[in-house]
C-alpha cells in the first residue's frame, strides 16, 4: 500500500495533511491522535469510504480490503438473531 500527500479535511478544519506511508506485506502500523475525528477520517479516506482533499491511496494488487466504521449501527437495524445476522454475510449455500 501507498499513501502518499494525503490529507482530509472536516468542517473547515484540516484534520491531517501531508501523509506519506509505505506498506508491505507483513508490515503493521497503528494510527493514534489526540482528536478521534483525525483517525477515523484516516481510515474511512484510506478505505475508500470518504474523499481525502489531498493525495493518493493504491493498494497493492493481490490485497483485500475491509472496513468496520466506528458508528456501525447501520449493520444492525434489523431485529436479527446473530445466526441470522451472520447468514446475511455467508458466501456458501449453507445461508
Amino acid at each position: 500500500m501507498n499513501i502518499n500527500n494525503l490529507g482530509v479535511n472536516q468542517d473547515n478544519t484540516i484534520l491531517f495533511d501531508k501523509i506519506d506511508l509505505n506498506l508491505n506485506k507483513g508490515d503493521k502500523v497503528i494510527v493514534l491522535s489526540k482528536d478521534a475525528r483525525a483517525s477515523t477520517a484516516f481510515y474511512e479516506a484510506v478505505s475508500g469510504n470518504h474523499p481525502a482533499a489531498n493525495g493518493t491511496v493504491n493498494w497493492g494488487i493481490t490485497t483485500s480490503q475491509s472496513y468496520l466504521p466506528l458508528d456501525n449501527s447501520s449493520f444492525f437495524e434489523k431485529p436479527l438473531s446473530l445466526v441470522d445476522w451472520l447468514r446475511q454475510y455467508a458466501q456458501t449455500e449453507e445461508a
